[in-house]
């Protein structure tokens, strides 16, 4: 019993460590098809709208992750140019878009 719960930590340990070093990739998420993208969730801190820095963090878990085909999105917004960058490249990868939340 004890070892498994020590593997579970092992296991959940690098997203810990990667969330903490980037906090603004928490904002991204995906559940089966479906890229989440939502900058209302609490504890971003100043990451909390979106960012420049989200431009090319959403390119890469799109380039990474094949079979995308939705993103789901709750912001109240945030820059206006990584709003259109994003916009761009949402349409490149040509996917369906929900809006949730707000």
């Amino acid at each position: 019993m004890r070892s498994s719960l020590l593997l579970a930590a092992l296991c959940l340990l690098p997203a810990a460590l990667a969330a903490e070093a980037d906090p603004g990739a928490a904002k991204f998420r995906v559940e089966d098809a479906t890229l989440i993208y939502d900058t209302e969730q609490a504890g971003l801190g100043d990451d909390a709208e979106i960012t420049t820095d989200d431009i090319d963090r959403l390119l890469t878990i799109l380039r990474d992750t094949p079979g995308i085909e939705t993103l789901r999105l709750n912001s109240s917004g945030g820059s206006v140019y990584a709003g259109d960058e994003m916009a761009r490249i949402v349409i490149d990868f040509g996917l369906d878009t929900e809006v949730a939340g707000l």
